[in-house]
């Protein structure tokens, strides 16, 4: 018979976090939500004569994700009362709250040291059968248990929700060779049929599987882009719906997810595997964005900028902003309006078509040579793709789309 989990406890109250934690909510648990205690008081603590050892300040992180959470405008609780199963408290002074948990879930700050230390902490307070998992989305989940006990380890796991986890579908697991089938049955059972996720079992390799797949494809349309001369608008119309993907696709979608996201998980790949350096080599204005500060959606400005009602795009030729004008290829309308977008796109003579075919040919041979690497199962990879991506076809779906010899 399988545990049930009834209470957990998220630890980290970000963003990520405090989604995590009214998602948890939402599905009728019990949690308790807890972060660090503020490095210093601020000019504001001292104006409410609040001292380092006043509950106020102490919780003043937690509460500040907390009230975040609870505003309607934050979209990570569907049903306000849900807040109501939530206690906070912060990790100096009630990691005591995780005694009776069934779950616990690490959300901090990704420093393989930091999540360490924090391991350190938890097996002092979790119950016997505790499930502990880690949010992260690139350190190596064997690493951030490696000091602990071999009970600790055994009941240790991946759990890597998608941003944000109340509207995301993917669940990527990620046991370690020491996870217990019973803890990853466990963990199977809650995405699927509590959370209501789709769960894809990846292995612990940098990125695991959604990440590892989508950030390889979009820098290869980035590279692709450069290559055959076309700006940020035309590239993103032939990496959009005609590709099966969002109409955000590949220079929205980043400036949506966070340009210094995307080079994050680049480096992260090429510091772990330096074989990947070639696959994962960002175009120098990427750089150069970043070095403005220009980071995407919420830097105000990325590949994309709007001012005075206006959409402007970034000319990496001009080194500027220049004001976006929509066009719309005649070869993706055609494709559009064909019975096989996929087979019609790559089968064409066009430039455009030369374009796509480079695009899908890298990326489908990319994700063949990662099988048995990230995941034993090709599968695992489209619907990562298509949970995690929203893309409406996964890899070798698309493979069987366009003719498989």
């Amino acid at each position: 018979m399988t545990i049930p989990i009834n209470k957990a406890a998220v630890i980290g109250a970000g963003n990520m976090g405090c989604g995590i934690a009214g998602l948890l909510a939402g599905a009728g648990m019990r949690v308790v939500l807890l972060d660090a205690i503020p490095s210093a008081l601020s000019e504001e603590d001292i104006k409410k004569g609040l001292s380092e050892d006043t509950p106020a300040f102490r919780n003043r992180q937690v509460q500040a994700g907390f009230d975040r959470m609870r505003n309607p405008k934050s979209g990570q609780l569907f049903i306000k009362e849900h807040a109501e199963q939530i206690s906070i408290g912060n990790t100096a002074d009630d990691m005591r709250m995780l005694a009776d948990c069934d779950w616990i879930i690490e959300v901090v700050v990704e420093r393989l040291e930091v999540k360490k230390a924090l391991m350190r902490e938890i097996a002092k307070h979790r119950k016997k059968d505790c499930i502990v998992s880690t949010n992260t989305s690139g350190i190596s989940v064997r690493r951030i248990a490696e000091d602990e006990s071999d009970a600790f380890r055994s009941h240790f796991i991946g759990t890597h929700f998608f941003n944000p986890p109340q509207l995301m579908r993917l669940f990527e697991i990620i046991p370690t060779d020491e996870t217990l089938p019973e803890v990853l049955r466990r963990m199977e059972i809650m995405g699927r049929d509590i959370l209501g996720k789709g769960v894809v079992i990846a292995k612990n390799t940098p990125n695991f599987i959604a990440n590892r797949i989508g950030v390889y494809s979009s820098v290869v349309a980035m590279q692709l882009m450069e290559k055959y001369g076309y700006d940020i608008p035309t590239a993103d119309q032939l990496t959009g719906p005609v590709m099966g993907r969002p109409k955000s696709a590949v220079f929205r979608t980043t400036d949506m997810v966070g340009i210094d996201i995307l080079a994050d998980v680049a480096e992260n790949i090429t510091t772990c595997i330096p074989s990947e350096k070639e696959h994962f080599a960002l175009p120098g204005f990427i750089s150069q964005l970043l070095s403005n500060n220009a980071m995407g959606n919420k830097s105000g400005r990325g590949f994309y900028t709007r001012a005075q009602g206006k959409t402007s795009y970034w000319d990496p030729n001009a080194e500027a902003y220049v004001e976006f004008r929509p066009h719309t290829p005649e070869a993706v309308t055609s494709a559009l309006k064909s019975e096989n977008k996929y087979a019609a796109a790559v089968g064409g003579d066009g430039t455009e078509h030369r374009f796509w075919w480079e695009l899908v040919k890298r990326m489908l041979i990319y994700s063949a040579s990662k099988i048995p690497e990230i995941t034993d199962d090709y599968r695992m990879i489209d619907k990562a793709m298509v949970w995690g991506y929203n893309w409406e076809k996964g890899p070798f779906e698309i493979w069987d789309a366009i003719g498989v010899k």
